[in-house]
Protein backbone atom coordinates (compact mmCIF):
# COMPACT_ATOMS: atom_id res chain seq x y z
CA UNK A 1 0.00 0.00 0.00
CA UNK A 2 1.04 3.60 -0.58
CA UNK A 3 -0.12 6.70 1.31
CA UNK A 4 0.39 9.64 -1.06
CA UNK A 5 0.74 12.92 0.78
CA UNK A 6 0.94 11.05 4.07
CA UNK A 7 1.54 14.17 6.16
CA UNK A 8 2.20 13.26 9.79
CA UNK A 9 1.23 9.64 9.20
CA UNK A 10 -2.22 9.96 10.72
CA UNK A 11 -3.70 7.24 8.48
CA UNK A 12 -0.78 4.82 8.72
CA UNK A 13 -2.09 2.61 11.49
CA UNK A 14 -5.55 2.34 9.95
CA UNK A 15 -4.09 1.40 6.57
CA UNK A 16 -1.82 -1.25 8.03
CA UNK A 17 -4.66 -2.61 10.11
CA UNK A 18 -6.88 -2.87 7.05
CA UNK A 19 -4.07 -4.53 5.13
CA UNK A 20 -3.82 -7.36 7.60
CA UNK A 21 -0.88 -9.60 8.46
CA UNK A 22 2.26 -8.87 6.46
CA UNK A 23 0.96 -5.55 5.11
CA UNK A 24 3.55 -3.13 3.78
CA UNK A 25 3.12 0.62 3.59
CA UNK A 26 5.08 3.29 1.75
CA UNK A 27 4.49 6.79 3.11
CA UNK A 28 5.13 9.47 0.47
CA UNK A 29 5.34 13.21 1.09
CA UNK A 30 7.29 16.14 -0.35
CA UNK A 31 7.92 17.64 3.10
CA UNK A 32 10.84 16.28 5.13
CA UNK A 33 9.21 17.67 8.28
CA UNK A 34 6.02 15.71 7.61
CA UNK A 35 7.96 12.54 6.86
CA UNK A 36 9.87 12.96 10.10
CA UNK A 37 6.62 13.31 12.02
CA UNK A 38 5.20 10.26 10.26
CA UNK A 39 8.30 8.22 11.10
CA UNK A 40 7.90 9.11 14.77
CA UNK A 41 4.18 8.36 14.75
CA UNK A 42 4.70 4.95 13.15
CA UNK A 43 8.00 3.99 14.76
CA UNK A 44 6.55 1.20 16.86
CA UNK A 45 4.49 -0.11 13.94
CA UNK A 46 7.54 -0.29 11.72
CA UNK A 47 9.31 -2.36 14.33
CA UNK A 48 6.67 -5.08 14.02
CA UNK A 49 8.04 -8.00 12.01
CA UNK A 50 4.63 -8.45 10.39
CA UNK A 51 4.44 -4.87 9.10
CA UNK A 52 7.01 -2.93 7.09
CA UNK A 53 6.82 0.86 6.75
CA UNK A 54 9.12 2.93 4.58
CA UNK A 55 9.21 6.64 3.85
CA UNK A 56 9.80 8.35 0.50
CA UNK A 57 10.31 12.05 -0.11
CA UNK A 58 8.67 12.93 -3.42
CA UNK A 59 5.75 14.83 -4.87
CA UNK A 60 2.91 12.99 -6.56
CA UNK A 61 4.18 13.31 -10.10
CA UNK A 62 7.76 12.44 -9.25
CA UNK A 63 6.67 9.33 -7.36
CA UNK A 64 4.52 8.14 -10.26
CA UNK A 65 7.26 8.86 -12.80
CA UNK A 66 9.87 7.02 -10.75
CA UNK A 67 7.97 3.74 -10.85
CA UNK A 68 9.51 1.18 -13.20
CA UNK A 69 8.62 -2.27 -14.46
CA UNK A 70 10.62 -3.75 -11.59
CA UNK A 71 8.85 -1.66 -8.91
CA UNK A 72 6.42 -3.48 -6.67
CA UNK A 73 2.89 -2.59 -7.78
CA UNK A 74 0.71 -1.60 -4.81
CA UNK A 75 -2.73 -3.07 -4.20
CA UNK A 76 -3.86 0.26 -2.81
CA UNK A 77 -2.92 3.85 -3.59
CA UNK A 78 -4.46 6.03 -0.89
CA UNK A 79 -4.51 9.81 -0.60
CA UNK A 80 -6.47 11.84 1.95
CA UNK A 81 -6.74 15.63 1.63
CA UNK A 82 -3.56 15.97 -0.42
CA UNK A 83 -4.18 15.74 -4.17
CA UNK A 84 -6.14 19.01 -4.20
CA UNK A 85 -2.78 20.77 -3.86
CA UNK A 86 -2.35 19.91 -7.54
CA UNK A 87 -4.77 21.55 -9.98
CA UNK A 88 -7.21 19.72 -12.20
CA UNK A 89 -5.01 20.17 -15.26
CA UNK A 90 -2.37 18.14 -13.43
CA UNK A 91 -4.96 15.56 -12.36
CA UNK A 92 -5.79 14.83 -15.99
CA UNK A 93 -2.40 13.18 -16.42
CA UNK A 94 -1.57 12.37 -12.80
CA UNK A 95 -4.57 10.22 -11.88
CA UNK A 96 -4.27 7.91 -14.91
CA UNK A 97 -0.53 7.64 -14.21
CA UNK A 98 -1.25 6.60 -10.64
CA UNK A 99 -3.81 4.04 -11.74
CA UNK A 100 -1.29 2.59 -14.17
CA UNK A 101 1.00 1.85 -11.21
CA UNK A 102 -1.57 -0.34 -9.43
CA UNK A 103 -1.38 -4.10 -9.23
CA UNK A 104 -4.10 -5.91 -11.23
CA UNK A 105 -7.36 -5.44 -9.37
CA UNK A 106 -5.83 -2.72 -7.17
CA UNK A 107 -7.62 0.41 -5.98
CA UNK A 108 -6.97 4.13 -6.08
CA UNK A 109 -8.74 5.74 -3.10
CA UNK A 110 -8.67 9.55 -3.04
CA UNK A 111 -10.42 12.16 -0.90
CA UNK A 112 -10.19 15.85 -1.80
CA UNK A 113 -11.94 18.79 -0.14
CA UNK A 114 -14.14 20.88 -2.42
CA UNK A 115 -14.52 24.30 -0.82
CA UNK A 116 -15.22 26.29 -3.98
CA UNK A 117 -18.73 27.36 -2.93
CA UNK A 118 -18.33 27.39 0.85
CA UNK A 119 -18.59 30.78 2.52
CA UNK A 120 -15.42 30.03 4.50
CA UNK A 121 -13.46 30.21 1.24
CA UNK A 122 -15.59 32.39 -1.04
CA UNK A 123 -15.31 35.20 1.52
CA UNK A 124 -11.53 35.22 1.20
CA UNK A 125 -11.81 37.07 -2.11
CA UNK A 126 -14.69 39.14 -0.76
CA UNK A 127 -12.54 40.30 2.15
CA UNK A 128 -9.80 41.45 -0.21
CA UNK A 129 -12.34 43.30 -2.36
CA UNK A 130 -13.84 44.90 0.75
CA UNK A 131 -10.58 46.66 1.54
CA UNK A 132 -9.80 47.50 -2.09
CA UNK A 133 -7.18 44.80 -2.67
CA UNK A 134 -9.16 42.39 -4.80
CA UNK A 135 -6.85 42.78 -7.78
CA UNK A 136 -3.86 41.59 -5.75
CA UNK A 137 -5.45 38.23 -4.98
CA UNK A 138 -7.06 37.70 -8.38
CA UNK A 139 -4.36 35.22 -9.35
CA UNK A 140 -4.30 33.30 -6.08
CA UNK A 141 -5.30 29.66 -6.44
CA UNK A 142 -7.60 28.50 -3.67
CA UNK A 143 -6.44 25.19 -2.20
CA UNK A 144 -9.42 23.11 -3.28
CA UNK A 145 -10.62 20.53 -5.72
CA UNK A 146 -11.22 22.45 -8.96
CA UNK A 147 -13.57 20.19 -10.94
CA UNK A 148 -16.99 18.61 -10.52
CA UNK A 149 -17.69 14.91 -9.94
CA UNK A 150 -18.83 14.55 -13.55
CA UNK A 151 -15.39 15.66 -14.72
CA UNK A 152 -13.67 13.02 -12.61
CA UNK A 153 -16.15 10.43 -13.78
CA UNK A 154 -15.37 11.20 -17.41
CA UNK A 155 -11.65 10.99 -16.65
CA UNK A 156 -11.61 7.84 -14.54
CA UNK A 157 -14.56 5.66 -15.53
CA UNK A 158 -12.93 4.37 -18.75
CA UNK A 159 -9.86 3.37 -16.71
CA UNK A 160 -11.86 1.52 -14.05
CA UNK A 161 -13.56 -1.03 -16.28
CA UNK A 162 -14.44 -3.81 -15.61
CA UNK A 163 -14.09 -3.21 -11.85
CA UNK A 164 -16.16 -0.03 -11.68
CA UNK A 165 -15.83 3.41 -10.14
CA UNK A 166 -17.26 4.61 -6.82
CA UNK A 167 -17.65 8.37 -6.69
CA UNK A 168 -19.51 10.61 -4.26
CA UNK A 169 -19.67 14.22 -3.07
CA UNK A 170 -20.47 14.81 0.60
CA UNK A 171 -21.16 17.87 2.75
CA UNK A 172 -19.88 17.52 6.32
CA UNK A 173 -21.16 19.51 9.29
CA UNK A 174 -18.54 20.38 11.91
CA UNK A 175 -19.31 21.60 15.42
CA UNK A 176 -16.65 24.15 16.36
CA UNK A 177 -16.01 26.08 19.54
CA UNK A 178 -14.36 29.41 20.24
CA UNK A 179 -14.86 33.09 19.47
CA UNK A 180 -14.47 32.82 15.67
CA UNK A 181 -13.63 29.16 15.09
CA UNK A 182 -14.25 28.97 11.32
CA UNK A 183 -11.78 31.80 10.75
CA UNK A 184 -9.33 30.03 13.06
CA UNK A 185 -9.83 26.76 11.16
CA UNK A 186 -8.98 28.31 7.77
CA UNK A 187 -6.28 30.68 9.04
CA UNK A 188 -3.31 28.65 7.83
CA UNK A 189 -3.87 26.39 4.83
CA UNK A 190 -6.88 28.15 3.32
CA UNK A 191 -6.14 31.78 4.05
CA UNK A 192 -2.36 31.55 3.83
CA UNK A 193 -1.93 32.00 0.05
CA UNK A 194 -4.07 35.16 0.14
CA UNK A 195 -2.19 36.61 3.09
CA UNK A 196 1.11 35.87 1.37
CA UNK A 197 -0.07 37.64 -1.80
CA UNK A 198 -0.78 40.73 0.30
CA UNK A 199 2.65 40.86 1.90
CA UNK A 200 2.32 38.42 4.77
CA UNK A 201 0.66 38.50 8.17
CA UNK A 202 3.05 41.16 9.48
CA UNK A 203 2.25 43.64 6.70
CA UNK A 204 -0.44 46.30 7.07
CA UNK A 205 -2.32 44.95 4.04
CA UNK A 206 -2.13 41.40 5.34
CA UNK A 207 -3.43 42.44 8.75
CA UNK A 208 -6.26 44.51 7.24
CA UNK A 209 -7.23 41.55 5.08
CA UNK A 210 -7.27 39.13 8.01
CA UNK A 211 -9.40 41.56 10.03
CA UNK A 212 -11.91 41.99 7.18
CA UNK A 213 -12.07 38.23 6.61
CA UNK A 214 -12.68 37.45 10.26
CA UNK A 215 -15.50 40.00 10.39
CA UNK A 216 -17.18 38.50 7.31
CA UNK A 217 -16.80 34.97 8.64
CA UNK A 218 -18.25 35.92 12.03
CA UNK A 219 -21.37 37.21 10.26
CA UNK A 220 -21.60 34.22 7.90
CA UNK A 221 -21.34 31.64 10.69
CA UNK A 222 -23.45 32.89 13.62
CA UNK A 223 -23.35 31.19 16.99
CA UNK A 224 -25.82 28.50 17.90
CA UNK A 225 -27.84 29.02 21.13
CA UNK A 226 -25.31 26.92 23.06
CA UNK A 227 -22.39 29.03 21.82
CA UNK A 228 -21.05 26.53 19.30
CA UNK A 229 -20.62 27.24 15.58
CA UNK A 230 -21.64 24.99 12.69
Amino acid sequence: MVDLGCGAGNMGRALLGAGGEGAQLECVDSSPEMLGAAALALADVGADADAAVRFTRADFGAWAAARTASSTAPDLLFSNAALHWANYAAHVSLLPALMARLAPGGSLAVQMPDTRTQASHVLMRSAAARIGLGDRVAGVRGVSCEADPKDYYALLAPLCRPHGLELWHTDYAMVLHGDNPVADFTASTGLGPYVDALGGSDSSDGQAFIKAYRELISDAYPKMPDGSTL
